[in-house]
């Protein structure tokens, strides 16, 4: 049993997020047909946008802290056990949303800090049975849903990045994550993707996500500021991993896909010369057709993550088309 099961969570959101009026609010992509299993999505485009700019962040410098002895100890076993398996290696405290106040005439997130084993032993393991949890259901997943437990909601950042030949030609660059991550190893995912860290005070959600951002593109893809455009998409809770907060991103570039698999290599080159592992196996980059979709086949492959990132990309190409 893995620690997080995809198809036990589909089922597990059939069977207690259900209604149509859940559905309803989940579903993405232009006709809005596809159950994204994210709640709570705030689009910064389109007739009802949010303005990330207008969000502003407040700060709790109390850490976060799981009060259920239960999931606590669980969290505690689950993070040893990825340390030992070279899944978790120590860092600095991440960011966790302590409140959400979107609908405030003052919008605004609270941030606190958050240890990342905690964080990754509880969202990253929902899945694995576990006998403290038998009364309700056998799983921390069901016993958060049963308890209505406040789990740590590490923000996190990801975005697809869309390459554009000299011939106009378009590709989005999609990577295969490495078995040595914490959660979602061996699926294909977002072009950069990563956890939000702790501690540089920033003003609004829309200085936050592109910080974040651009950190992970320089970590993981060699890009420069001068070299790509970063749109921002969306802000949404993930449920297969808890709840946990996701911005998402399309970056677009003037490089060709040649030159970004260039740097690619660089990256890992560079990694390997530290002693350090790559956060994927390989790449590749997805065509997209005339009308700048990927097809159907294509984006089945992705990961829920990766997924939920194009459509919302293809929802806000939409929303700015002309006659729209």
């Amino acid at each position: 049993m893995r620690y997080l099961d995809y198809d036990a969570f589909r089922a597990f959101l059939s069977r207690r997020c259900g209604s149509e009026a859940e559905r309803r609010a989940r579903s993405v992509g232009v006709d809005r047909a596809h159950d994204s299993g994210y709640r709570d999505i705030r689009r910064f485009f389109g007739p009802e946008a949010v303005d990330p700019g207008r969000v502003a962040l407040a700060y709790r410098e109390t850490p976060f802290r799981l009060d259920d002895p239960l999931a606590a100890s669980f969290a505690r076993r689950i993070e040893t056990q990825l340390r030992a398996e070279g899944r978790l290696h120590r860092g600095p405290m991440i960011a966790a949303v302590a409140e959400e106040h979107f609908d405030s005439p003052s919008p605004r997130l609270v941030l606190q800090p958050c240890d990342y084993g905690l964080f990754a032993g509880a969202c990253f393991a929902l899945d694995l049975p576990n006998s403290v949890f038998s009364p309700a259901g056998g799983t921390l997943r069901e016993y958060h849903h049963a308890r209505g437990l406040r789990l740590p909601a590490g923000l996190g950042v990801c975005g697809l990045l869309v390459t554009e030949e000299p011939d106009r030609t378009r590709r989005v660059l999609v990577v295969r994550r490495a078995a040595h991550l914490a959660s979602l190893t061996g699926s294909v995912g977002p072009s950069a993707a990563g956890s939000v860290d702790y501690g540089v005070k920033w003003k609004t959600l829309e200085e936050m996500a592109r910080a974040a951002m651009a950190a992970e593109i320089a970590e993981e893809l060699g890009l420069t500021p001068a070299e790509y455009a970063i749109t921002l998409l969306a802000y949404a809770g993930e449920l297969f991993r808890g709840g946990k907060p996701q911005l998402f991103c399309r970056i677009d570039t003037s490089l060709s896909a040649a030159t970004v698999a260039d740097r690619l290599d660089a990256v890992v080159a560079r990694l390997a010369r530290d002693g350090r592992l790559a956060e994927h196996t390989d790449f590749e980059f997805l065509p997209l057709d005339g009308a700048a979709r990927l097809s159907d086949t294509d984006v089945a492959r992705l990961n829920h993550e990766a997924a939920m990132n194009w459509r919302l990309a293809e929802e806000s190409a939409a929303s700015t088309s002309p006659g729209r």
